[in-house]
């Protein structure tokens, strides 16, 4: 059928060309959306019962919805219920399975029967292949997860541990020892009876300026269709993901928060501190109250920081996003007080007269005082750096990853390379179309980040090696979506490596005997007038990396160098303290107040990197 369609399509007339166009990018954006474990309602998928209808609409459009249901009866208590309706599941299942949910009641209880206490992954497969054909329904995890989960919280099975970490949906989204949950601001920042019009005052040539989305940010980037949907809302945005991650199996547990969207230093200090207040708020009140039951009053930024800290949802880390320009001492004070841990730089090149081709606004001077000021603050600090700007070549940018590689003045933490990409709402894109801007060959790309990531540092983290933008956005420019995959392909061949943080983290596969032989490994290196020390455990040959402990000595720990020579104490309160700036453990996201210890790590592994460290 697909192969028909494409056929009709390429013999269309011009005008529905772009009907074809329109199509490609909701296709694309449904597929990656499901990839994300957002889309299970929002493709047709089979009745339960076997036949090809959909989900009776009474489920609701989307994921989230589904999930608010799903979590609605997660919470409920037996108390409330009389004892033929805690007995009655199938009750409980029916707002969400309206297809006769009695099947999907027995495929679930089978497939306990046939599993012991302690199941693999083969087992579990097995056992699904066998109900699968015996009832003829093809459920998902998070639907056969939400029956295992209704009959536990109701007595009427044993917990099984083991089938729990089968059942989980997308692993790696918990697989880094937390659980990312991204929001977006709102591109016209309301704060008391005003308006703010923009989200971000500069202009910045490469950077898209949709309009009614935040600055640098398409209507079709998942995250953002998430937020436009709920209005740019921080509580319900907060909400609404952490109910799909919910339902889809990983513990709303240890919680980084990302805040996307414009500058963040150019919003509104009132709106700042009134989002961020419904974070901690949504955190709060996530895992103690029931989607259709009031909520108390939201209390100050300070107040629900403070029950945050022994909340079941815990935010770990909060990360922002802003310009070097846009760092001081005031904004640094400013950052510490809402409660930022992590700060995403926008440095995007270290060549001064690309930056002022592409009319970014700040210079490689503004970058590097804003890392010394962000590192004698005690925070992490991402690098977004862009190959393929107009007026680079490759050679620019070889020298550009060269010096951030080699330089103390400019050695980040994380590093998200994002080549430029032509898309609407830019400048480069009538640069692009007149033929003034021309990027690279895809080889040239190609061949440029495998040189990247076999030369990065160990104490470096890609996050990322590509924006997630639809390719139905791209115009010019990369449009390889796995350009990290190629390269780590291309590596391979070559009998190389790429030793950054992200490709050597814990997986699930790691046995107990592994993480017994990991071994302490010291590092250290000078940045920004101070003395950095990267703690980690890694196995013997340095392939796989357990957990880390980032500290940093510096005789200029908040304290600020003035131009006339004089200090200033923007941060009295760690003067002369070694800053302990990260610590984190790889491996499946374990609950905050769970005893057993992980599969892939040891709970010895943070101590024993403080303890065991000659130089300090």
């Amino acid at each position: 059928v697909l192969i028909i369609v494409i056929e009709v399509i390429r013999q269309c007339t011009s005008e529905v060309s772009i009907l074809r166009s329109k199509l490609r990018r909701d296709y694309t954006s449904r597929r990656k959306e499901r990839a994300c474990g957002l889309g299970l309602m929002r493709l047709p998928i089979r009745r339960l019962r076997g036949g090809g209808s959909t989900f009776n609409s009474t489920c609701g459009g989307d994921i989230e919805d589904w999930s608010l249901k799903a979590s609605s009866l997660l919470h409920s208590q037996r108390s409330k219920y009389n004892e033929s309706e805690v007995l009655n599941v199938e009750d409980y299942m029916s707002p969400l399975f309206p297809d006769n949910p009695a099947n999907l009641l027995g495929f679930v209880k089978d497939i306990l029967a046939m599993l012991s206490d302690h199941c693999t992954r083969d087992d579990f497969n097995h056992a699904y292949r066998t109900a699968r054909f015996r009832y003829k329904m093809n459920p998902k995890k998070a639907q056969i997860r939400l029956v295992y989960e209704v009959l536990r919280n109701n007595g009427l099975i044993k917990p099984n541990e083991s089938l729990e970490r089968q059942l989980v949906s997308r692993p790696v989204r918990s697989l880094s020892g937390v659980l990312v949950i991204t929001v977006f601001t709102s591109p016209y920042p309301k704060y008391g009876n005003k308006t703010q019009r923009f989200s971000c005052r500069h202009n910045c040539f490469y950077c898209p300026n949709e309009p009614g989305l935040p600055r640098s940010y398409l209507s079709d980037e998942p995250g953002v269709r998430r937020a436009k949907r709920h209005k740019f809302d921080a509580y319900n945005q907060f909400v609404a993901r952490a109910t799909a991650q919910h339902v889809n199996g990983h513990p709303i547990d240890k919680i980084e928060i990302l805040v996307l969207g414009g500058t963040w230093s150019e919003y509104p200090h009132e709106y700042q501190e009134e989002f961020l207040r419904d974070i901690f708020y949504a955190a709060n009140t996530f895992s103690t109250s029931p989607q259709n039951e009031s909520r108390r009053p939201a209390l100050s930024l300070a107040e629900e920081q403070v029950i945050n800290q022994n909340a079941s949802a815990r935010i770990i880390g909060v990360t922002l996003e802003t310009r070097p320009d846009s760092i001081d001492t005031d904004e640094i004070r400013r950052m510490r007080y809402l409660g930022c841990t992590r700060v995403q730089l926008g440095i995007q090149h270290t060549d001064d007269q690309i930056l002022r081709h592409i009319n970014r606004g700040c210079t490689l001077s503004q970058a590097i005082h804003a890392v010394k000021l962000l590192k004698d603050g005690g925070f992490k600090i991402d690098f977004h750096l862009m190959p393929d700007l107009p007026s680079s070549t490759v050679e620019k940018d070889m020298a550009m990853f060269t010096y951030l590689l080699e330089s103390s003045e400019m050695q980040a933490d994380q590093w998200k390379i994002y080549p430029c990409q032509v898309t609407p709402w830019t400048r480069i894109e009538r640069w692009f179309r007149e033929g003034k801007y021309k990027p690279y060959r895809p080889l040239d790309l190609l061949e440029l980040i495998v040189w990247v990531k076999s030369r990065v540092k160990p104490w470096i983290r890609l996050n990322r090696v590509i924006r997630d933008i639809p390719s139905s956005y791209v115009i010019g420019g990369n449009n390889c979506t796995n350009l990290r995959q190629m390269a780590k392909a291309v590596l391979a061949e070559k009998g190389l490596r790429c030793d950054c943080i992200r490709c050597r983290e814990a997986r699930r596969d790691t046995s107990p005997e592994q993480v017994e032989n990991a071994t302490l490994i010291h590092r250290k290196y000078s940045s920004s007038n101070g003395t950095e020390f990267f703690l980690s455990f890694e196995s013997p040959d340095r392939c796989t990396i357990y957990g880390f402990c980032r500290l940093r000595l510096s005789r200029s720990t908040g304290i600020c160098m003035l131009s006339n020579g004089s200090r200033q104490l923007y941060l009295p309160e760690i003067v002369g303290c070694a800053m302990i700036r990260e610590l984190h453990v790889y491996g499946s996201l374990q609950r905050v107040k769970a005893r057993e210890d992980s599969q892939e790590t040891s709970r010895k592994f943070s101590s024993l990197a403080l303890v065991k460290n000659p130089d300090t």
